[in-house]
């Protein structure tokens, strides 16, 4: 059985818009995350998120 995988980047200019972004990509997506890395570079704000394809069992 092939997993599908995505990674998503987002940036921010704050941490307040990096999270409401965060959180609204998270809840939005059917995807089920595996990881997430923050980085703050020169004011700059970025997230790396991996997904993998959510698995239902039952």
């Amino acid at each position: 059985m092939k997993i599908n995988r995505m990674v998503k980047v987002i940036e921010a200019r704050s941490s307040r818009e990096l999270e409401k972004l965060i959180n609204t990509f998270i809840s939005t997506t059917d995807m089920e995350v595996i990881e997430i890395k923050y980085s703050i570079t020169n004011e700059k704000f970025t997230v790396l998120i991996e997904l993998r394809e959510a698995q239902y069992y039952g």
